[in-house]
């Protein structure tokens, strides 16, 4: 099996879930705290040990350097078998 890991959208989710939905005439102002979630790729790695990962790893601050540190880490790490970089 194999699993593309593309859900950086995924990494926080907010700390507070409502019943309903906010009125927007009732806020002038809305403040939003957000937790980390768990990562994806260590989920299926521990539910699932035998799937080959493929990771993504996005970073806009690091240069080529630094984000091809970052991806060996993935792979060193065993949290991914391959890592697309950019």
């Amino acid at each position: 099996a194999y699993a593309l890991a593309v859900a950086a959208v995924a990494d926080f989710r907010p700390a507070q879930r409502l019943a309903e939905k906010l009125a927007t005439a009732d806020h002038a102002e809305l403040e939003l705290k957000l937790v980390r979630t768990p990562k994806l790729l260590d989920l299926i790695r521990a539910t699932s040990p035998d799937t080959t990962l493929v990771a993504f790893k996005a970073s806009s601050h690091a240069d080529d350097a630094g984000l091809l540190r970052q991806a060996r880490a993935y792979l060193e790490s065993g949290r991914a078998d391959w890592v697309a970089a950019n």
